[in-house]
């Protein structure tokens, strides 16, 4: 049965695949099971005190069960963390490539 967690200060999307899944491989079910929030498409950075519906069903259960022992939370995206990229990898909506370094 599907249960709600609500994204922390500073977690991606991949935080919450890593801490509710134990596998980043959990984000498209967050993506799947959530559209409802993800209605402009998605991004890595979740605004803190979102809800997001999560499966039961772990991916990884080692690595789930042991996070859950170690009470970890993963959140990578501090206060300060990167802007979001914006449309073809522009950090700042120019549409110069800025991540392109070639």
């Amino acid at each position: 049965m599907p249960r709600t967690i609500i994204v922390e200060p500073g977690q991606s999307l991949e935080d919450i695949a890593l801490q509710e899944y134990g596998n980043i491989d959990g984000v498209r079910f967050i993506v799947f099971d959530n559209e409802s929030v993800f209605v402009d498409g998605f991004c890595t950075r979740l605004e803190p005190g979102s809800a997001l519906v999560i499966r039961d069903t772990p991916i990884d259960l080692p690595v789930f069960n042991t996070a859950r022992k170690i009470r970890v939370v993963p959140a990578t995206l501090g206060e300060y963390g990167p802007p979001p990229i914006g449309p073809g990898g522009d950090y700042n909506d120019d549409y110069n490539n800025d991540h392109d370094i070639s």
